[in-house]
């Protein structure tokens, strides 16, 4: 514990799966810990969450609020609000809120997560979540059979294509800002091989069904139907379309880093996005500054993103524990003199 009553063992920034997790173990090992969060989920437009032992098949909300009931029960402090700006300080760090709140941290976990950037294609957004993937291990099973067509910005994005095929025979690439030849000979042999076609594009827009008793969709000014029905198909710019009852895209990946770049953490990008640098464990180039979950690992599904906030919160246990050690043979010596 510390020594000052102001100042918490352990601030987290997200209330997510990293967070939570982190919060949970530190709130068990007896620390003062505080949870800030905006309540600005990723997940929150997927109906469920898969491939969590034990959780498969829960919605993201209610995991968060399992979690949020557990750090509560052993005493974590859970607070609604926004972190604004972090500053370090000799005691640790100073961590301004959006009401104008400051609180005092010796360590500081940033579990903020990240943003999905989609291509800007009308129906794209309204669907994500639900028609409108990214991962397959997340979603491959509850489209299995389905007509799938996958959205490829990027020559990196084809595997997308290929792993699919474990759970559809049907799965159809459309080139959205690539032509055929920009992914190769070879990568055209493999797609032809495992039956997969490839269709020029570009996407302009999605189409869905009209619904049971409805009048005929509105379109907006670039045709796309305006209506909430299932999806049906991808219309591409030379007026054809690709049939499909789901769409897989790979957004671009953004990182909510701010607070860690404005104390001098590095940014790592590579072809999907960009994250904060940090350890295995979380660990940061600022002493006390922990990064864990998607902010600092992009491809971190639920159960990995819950398993790093695990992970830093041992080890930050562990500092916490040898600083209370040394200090603690610094007051005897001190007291011998």
């Amino acid at each position: 514990m510390s020594s000052r009553p102001d100042v918490l063992d352990v601030l987290v920034v997200g209330g997510g799966p990293a967070g939570l997790s982190a919060a949970l173990v530190l709130a068990r090992a007896r620390r003062r810990v505080v949870v800030v969060d905006a309540g600005e989920a990723r997940n929150a437009a997927a109906p469920h969450v898969h491939g969590y032992l034990g959780l498969d098949d829960t919605s993201p909300e209610d995991l968060r609020r399992r979690g949020r009931d557990e750090v509560a029960r052993y005493g974590g402090v859970l607070r609604a609000g926004r972190v604004t700006s972090l500053r370090t300080a000799s005691d640790g760090f100073h961590v301004g809120l959006a009401d104008g709140t400051t609180l005092l941290a010796r360590h500081v976990v940033v579990a903020t997560g990240l943003r999905d950037e989609l291509p800007e294609i009308p129906g794209l957004a309204e669907r994500w979540g639900r028609e409108v993937l990214h991962c397959p291990y997340c979603h491959g099973w509850e489209h299995s059979g389905e007509r799938v067509v996958v959205l490829v910005t990027a020559s990196e994005e084809i595997d997308k294509a290929f792993t699919l095929r474990q759970w559809t025979s049907s799965v159809q690439v459309v080139l959205h800002g690539l032509e055929p030849e920009d992914l190769g000979p070879e990568v055209l042999e493999r797609l032809d091989a495992m039956d997969i076609g490839v269709r020029a594009g570009p996407a302009r827009h999605l189409v869905p069904s009209a619904l049971p008793g409805s009048p005929a969709p509105r379109r907006d000014l670039a045709g796309a139907a305006q209506s909430t029905g299932r999806l049906t198909a991808v219309a591409l710019a030379d007026g054809s379309h690709v049939p499909c009852d789901a769409v897989v895209v790979q957004p671009r990946l953004r990182a909510h880093d701010e607070l860690l770049a404005d104390l001098g953490v590095p940014v790592q990008a590579d072809a999907f996005g960009e994250e904060a640098s940090s350890t295995d464990q979380g660990r940061t180039g600022v002493h006390g500054l922990w990064a864990v979950g998607n902010v600092s690992d992009l491809g971190a599904q639920v159960v990995a993103a819950a398993a790093a906030g695990h992970r830093a919160a041992v080890a930050i246990d562990h500092e916490l524990t040898a600083a209370s050690v040394d200090a603690a043979v610094d007051a005897r010596r001190s007291r011998r003199v």
